[in-house]
């Protein structure tokens, strides 16, 4: 899981990064329209997938590379469970399960954003915050 929440940090770091010559290829406004118009997919497809809607959806992006963490998507039973060890165990199973299932999907969101095919994904969940992130890295332009 460490392995996993380094990967996005790094993924945010190197998206944030000043002078990143593919990141520049992509206007501000361009970035910004991919960004909210990802975030409403996702957001809108999580809440239709599980019936929660996620207090906040947060996209950071550019050509080739989103990162994306869902926050709170727990429901109040789930956030009652996972007050104690073995909720928490219990509810990282099932979610890792449901992720499984869901991943394929948000890859075709982004696939759909970024206009290319997503040649890496890695999407987790973290029990204490509630949260889903995810990182995804697509492949050159055909």
């Amino acid at each position: 899981m460490i392995t996993q929440w380094g990967g996005l940090v790094l993924a945010l770091f190197l998206l944030a990064r000043p002078g990143d010559e593919r990141r520049n290829r992509m206007t501000s406004a361009e970035n910004r329209d991919l960004c909210a118009d990802l975030a409403q997919a996702l957001r809108s497809f999580w809440e239709c997938y599980t019936g929660v809607r996620p207090a906040h959806t947060r996209v950071v992006a550019n050509e080739t590379t989103v990162a994306v963490c869902l926050e709170q998507v727990l429901t109040p039973a789930e956030r009652e469970l996972a007050s104690t060890r073995v909720g928490r165990e219990m509810l990282r199973e099932l979610k890792e399960h449901m992720l499984e299932q869901v991943t394929p999907h948000l890859r075709q969101l982004v696939d759909r954003a970024v206009a290319r095919e997503v040649s890496q994904a890695v999407v987790a969940f973290d029990v204490t915050s509630g949260h889903v992130l995810g990182f995804f890295q697509a492949g050159p332009m055909t």
